[in-house]
């Protein structure tokens, strides 16, 4: 089975290697890279170790050469840092091409093969075909995932095997022509640097309760790779939205990052794919103005469950707002019934027949569409216009929200107003969290 050709997507520092990830989700994936090899940071399951597993004749041959296939297993590790929302059972798509690069022609296809024959990882076949990268063909793509007992294992630094100093500086001389040169992503690579973690992060893991070794592991990498400054930064030219350490670190870990030592403010958009949709309407229709006294006050999600016939009440707002999401903002042209999205279709039919035809013939086409109206307010126009001030102020981005420090809060507020005012008339509500202690909202 074929894919369309993957996409280039710039990725920071340059000496990285990249492979953007293509799922079957109606919800587009961020895009996955290599491990950053002049880190020399190499990892695998805590409960491995590769020369048990060899014969007497694999153990001579291999023995010297054993960072070749940790560098397989961090690559498949590292790809779950990007999306929080990756399956646990997800394969990863390995370019033959890439990896050939990375670890050597003639090593590449035997590494790969052996650490299936050990069942360390499994494939499941499936190519795709022809990627680019650098302008240039990329060849097959397969996927891979772990097996257990190895994929829902914590994982380990691996400091008895390295990355020779002659790789390293193959991978580090190599141009990324694809690099983006826009301010705007200058600016928040140059913040994402100055990020540090709280020593007060020791009393949250003292206390933290994982559900999982899975989830125990992201959680101590995730903080471990902004202490070690091990950066990720990633932006996909099809919808502008950037991705990095701080966009897939998990919410209860952010309270503890400092941005030049002080605590982030996080200002966050409500109803921000409802408000977006405003775009979709056509001139001054009358629909328009009811769905605009709802998405204004950022009601929207508590207004359709209102319309149910059995409204779900023992439902929590963020299992609602997930159901919307998959039945309306991102999932297919419906076929047959379904209450969440018929109550949407009822209350609003302009801009679901509006939304429909975006989805035809591709129904990812809505999420992209709201995600790149994202990029432009808050990566190319709030963070545009910080970049460009002589004196420019600390700033990150999550998506949708807008990150600074305390003293700047009332300056970054007014800006993303003005420019949901700019391109739509009037702003959102907008939520201020972590600071003050207590959650506010402006309007």
């Amino acid at each position: 089975m074929e894919q369309p050709p993957a996409n280039n997507i710039t990725l920071f520092p340059n000496n990285y290697l990249l492979l953007p990830y293509c799922n079957n989700n109606s919800y587009p994936s961020p895009p996955l890279c290599y491990p950053d090899c002049s880190k020399q940071r190499l990892y695998c399951p805590s409960n491995l170790n590769i020369n048990d597993l060899l014969d007497d004749a694999e153990r001579i041959y291999w023995t010297p050469q054993l960072w070749r296939l940790y560098y397989i297993l961090t690559v498949i590790y590292r790809a779950r840092f990007w999306n929080k929302a990756l399956p646990k059972n997800a394969f990863i798509p390995l370019s033959s091409t890439a990896l050939q690069e990375s670890i050597g022609t003639r090593f590449a296809v035997k590494a790969r093969n052996l650490l299936l024959k050990l069942k360390i990882i499994e494939t499941d076949n499936y190519y795709i075909v022809g990627g680019k990268f650098r302008g240039k063909c990329r060849g097959k793509c397969r996927g891979y995932r772990f097996l257990e007992p190895y994929q829902s294992a914590k994982f380990r630094e691996v400091k008895s095997s390295s990355i020779p100093p002659k790789t390293i500086a193959r991978i580090k001389s190599r141009p990324l022509k694809e690099q983006s040169n826009k301010l705007e992503h200058s600016f928040l690579r140059n913040n994402l640097a100055k990020l540090t973690v709280a020593p007060e992060v020791k009393g949250f893991f003292d206390t933290f309760m994982p559900s999982s070794n899975r989830v125990a592991d992201y959680y101590e990498r995730s903080i471990e790779m902004i202490q070690n400054q091990d950066w990720m930064f990633n932006w996909d030219p099809k919808t502008g939205r950037v991705f990095n350490n701080l966009t897939s670190l998990p919410r209860l870990l952010r309270p503890y990052l400092r941005l030049d030592n002080k605590p982030l403010v996080e200002i966050d958009v409500g109803n921000c794919q409802p408000f977006l949709l405003l775009g979709l309407y056509d001139g001054d229709e009358p629909e328009k103005e009811q769905y605009k006294s709802i998405v204004e006050r950022g009601k929207f999600y508590e207004d359709l469950q209102k319309g149910l016939d059995a409204p779900f009440n023992t439902m929590a707002r963020k299992q609602f707002k997930q159901e919307v999401f998959r039945h309306i903002f991102f999932g297919r042209i419906k076929t047959k019934p379904n209450v969440v999205y018929d109550e949407f279709a009822r209350k609003y039919p302009v801009l679901s027949h509006k939304m429909e035809d975006l989805k035809r013939p591709d129904h990812r086409q809505c999420a992209l569409y709201l995600q790149r109206e994202e990029a432009n307010i808050v990566i190319s126009g709030v963070i545009g216009k910080i970049a460009r001030m002589p004196a420019p102020f600390p700033a990150l981005t999550i998506h949708d929200s807008i990150l600074t420090t305390g003293e700047y809060i009332t300056r970054a507020m007014d800006l993303f107003k003005g420019e949901f005012c700019s391109n739509f008339g009037f702003a959102p509500p907008l939520d201020i969290k972590g600071f003050p202690p207590s959650n506010a909202s402006l309007n």
